[in-house]
């Protein structure tokens, strides 16, 4: 507990310096996802469900419960979804002058310490006690 306590307060001395905050999802990010989606749905009939579902409250819920009948389109809305959040987070990292990671679903691993010394540089972000 305590180590948790110390980490907290290394992170709060070093905000805006060395961490910043992440923004909260917006919904109406998503809720624009799923309008796109629906106009790249073959399949009238369940496009026709789609746009339908998306309207008024709830409309988070009635989609994916729409899709769970149609497990192919389903997979390619979580792709698709994946794929939007994916482009948002990089185009966020870029306004804060951070590199991200430019292939979708690439494994993220912890930098080894001359990574770590190198990206310190470049961002000029000062080293935290490690």
């Amino acid at each position: 507990m305590h180590e948790a306590l110390d980490e907290a307060h290394r992170v709060e001395q070093g905000y805006g310096q060395r961490y910043i905050a992440v923004p909260t999802a917006d919904s109406r990010e998503a809720y624009r996802d799923m309008e796109n989606f629906v106009e790249t749905v073959a399949n009238p009939r369940l496009q026709s469900q789609l746009v339908y579902a998306i309207r008024g409250r709830g409309a988070f819920h009635r989609f994916k419960d729409a899709l769970l009948a149609h497990p192919d389109d389903r997979e390619r809305w979580f792709a698709f979804s994946a794929a939007r959040v994916h482009e948002r987070v990089l185009a966020w990292l870029t306004e804060e002058g951070i590199e991200g990671v430019t292939e979708a679903g690439a494994g993220i691993r912890p930098l080894d310490h001359c990574e770590q010394e190198e990206r310190d540089e470049r961002h000029s972000i000062p080293h935290a006690d490690r």
